[in-house]
């Protein structure tokens, strides 16, 4: 028989079991708040374990390379027009023995050309904002012998594009000046440790543009092994570092990883819109870019670009083209006249709106045109964009977070720590 409520009214409860109810609540929001923390922790440890096994297979292989995210990330480099590649001159007609690489506002494409190829060797070496410069291309494209000053400090996956064992065998040719007579001409205290050498190199020269350097032009050994190196610089320079090459590699890396066609947009005939693509890159553009637009078009793809690079054009037809803004720049007027108008902003907008680029190359710093972005997230799944980090002072790969709409990150310079 069950109690009266004046019965249960009438019996004490002690303070304790008054208190335990909230005692066993309390114990297990401590429980939750102790977890959350743990929780994060493990999550960090299974990210950072992630990245550390991704670092371990590009390690093994530069090919199977992921950002901090899990997108893939593939080495870009530059690349030069392939007209430019010139045949050597004679060595016996060549005035300087050790030349200097050129700033590209300190002189015209054509001008630097010709002062490499009048130069049996030229220094070279990493800049500030790092180590692949066009520079390089152009003294291999010169027929010119590339010195490089501290090539041994340049990280592995660096300049993977540029054949350095054959660049390290410049400096060890017979009869040449040794290092420490190199460096005590580039400057009277040689810091070793410089990061910008181009400016060393510029700053020793003091406007001559030669260096009291000298090489035993006689020598029969040097001559030889010279002329041997060069033809090997040569052939590799032809074969894998112009424009073309440059993006074939890039189409090719792109092509594992998502659903673009490498080989029909490099031979595209330009007839139509659905096999153009589209470079969106940051105004104004850099040298990463130029070298992409020309390496798309030269391959007979029809390539738009926001903003447009007209100047990379020759002038023809009826209207001249604009004076270009980079007179410096090997790329300018390196193609010849447009076979399709150039686009508008407004037109390009329509065109993505319409899906109507194969492919979309994101150059990062590029999304500040907030229609033309909107308009390509909208319409175009990740299979169809490829992003390009053109800036040479990058994290190591497994610290980088690429954006989740791209397919893959093509990178101008590669580190791993």
């Amino acid at each position: 028989m069950g109690l009266s409520w004046q019965r249960m009214l009438s019996l004490r409860t002690s303070d304790s079991e008054l208190l335990r109810p909230l005692a066993v609540e309390g114990e297990r929001l401590v429980v939750c708040l102790a977890s959350v923390p743990l929780s994060l922790a493990a999550l960090l440890a299974a990210a950072y374990a992630r990245a550390l096994l991704d670092g371990l297979g590009c390690w093994r292989d530069v090919h199977h390379c992921r950002s901090a995210n899990g997108i893939p990330v593939h080495p870009l480099g530059l690349g030069v027009p392939e007209a430019y590649v010139l045949p050597p001159r004679p060595l016996a007609s060549r005035r300087t023995d050790f030349g200097l690489s050129l700033d590209a506002d300190a002189a015209s494409a054509a001008a630097r050309l010709e002062y490499y190829r009048d130069s049996w060797f030229v220094l070279t070496g990493p800049a500030a904002d790092g180590w692949d410069v066009i520079a390089h291309y152009e003294i291999l494209a010169s027929g010119s012998l590339p010195y490089f000053l501290a090539l041994d400090r340049c990280p592995a996956y660096t300049l993977l594009g540029l054949p350095k064992a054959l660049l390290r065998a410049v400096a060890h040719l017979p009869h040449l000046p040794n290092r420490a007579a190199i460096a005590r001409a580039v400057a009277r205290e040689h810091d070793a440790a410089a990061a910008d050498v181009l400016l060393l190199l510029r700053r020793a020269a003091n406007g001559t543009r030669a260096l009291a350097l000298r090489v035993r032009r006689g020598a029969a050994e040097l001559v030889h092994a010279y002329e041997q190196l060069q033809r090997r610089l040569r052939e590799y320079t032809f074969e894998h570092l112009t424009t073309a090459a440059l993006v074939r590699r890039m189409l090719a890396a792109a092509a594992g990883v998502s659903r673009v066609e490498s080989a029909r947009v490099a031979r595209a005939p330009g007839g139509g819109n659905a096999s153009a693509v589209l470079l969106l890159t940051p105004s104004p553009y850099g040298v990463q870019a130029a070298a992409v637009h020309h390496g798309l078009a030269s391959l007979g793809s029809e390539v738009h670009s926001l903003p447009d690079m007209a100047e990379l054009y020759r002038p023809g037809g009826g209207k001249a083209a604009a004076a270009a803004p980079r007179e410096g720049s090997i790329f300018v007027h390196s193609l010849p006249p447009r076979r399709h108008k150039p686009r508008s902003r407004k037109e390009i907008v329509s065109l993505l709106r319409t899906q109507a680029y194969r492919l979309v190359l994101v150059f990062l710093g590029s999304e500040a045109d907030d229609e033309a972005h909107d308009a390509l997230l909208a319409r175009y799944d990740r299979e169809r964009i490829v992003c390009v980090n053109s800036g040479n002072q990058l994290p190591a790969v497994w610290k980088i977070w690429a954006p989740r709409f791209c397919s893959s990150l093509m990178v101008r310079e590669m580190h791993l720590r």
